[in-house]
């Protein structure tokens, strides 16, 4: 199995390098591609080359908003299809990890990808005019959006 991450490099306290990251994978036999990435249109990008390229799993390295951008570039991609997606928790929050019960340790993150316990999740879709995004966890509105930075 080859997994293909986005790093957010701005994400929370734990910003690692990605050599840092690379020596992580390989000293848990990891197959991992990593790519950092800056902003949502280099996600899509990668996520569009990735899914062409056949890839199915993918891993968001970064906090809540990482994994949420990645899952909104791959929904209108996948479609019905399934696919993986493994967090490795370097944001400051991190809610969607610890919903799970998983700590933010970027060496537990890691360690859950060699033997992956899949379980589905759902994805929350919110369509309003022509705009439809996707999200994991929880969806905020009212003060709770407007509180978020």
């Amino acid at each position: 199995m080859t997994w293909i991450a986005i790093v957010n490099p701005s994400a929370g306290r734990k910003r690692q390098p990605i050599h840092a990251l690379e020596e992580q994978a390989s000293s848990h036999s990891l197959k991992v591609t990593f790519v950092e990435t800056q902003s949502v249109d280099e996600v899509n990008d990668v996520a569009t080359g990735a899914v062409a390229d056949g890839y199915v799993d993918f891993v968001a390295v970064g906090g809540d908003g990482t994994s949420n951008t990645l899952v909104n570039s791959l929904m209108p991609l996948r479609h019905a299809e399934r696919f993986s997606l493994g967090v490795i928790a370097a944001g400051s929050g991190s809610d969607l990890v610890r919903t799970f019960g998983h700590s933010n340790d970027l060496d537990e993150g890691f360690r859950r990808l060699v033997k992956p316990d899949r379980y589905p999740i759902d994805v929350g879709v919110i369509t309003l005019l022509d705009t439809t995004t996707y999200f994991l966890n929880a969806a905020n509105v009212g003060v709770a959006a407007e509180s978020v930075p």
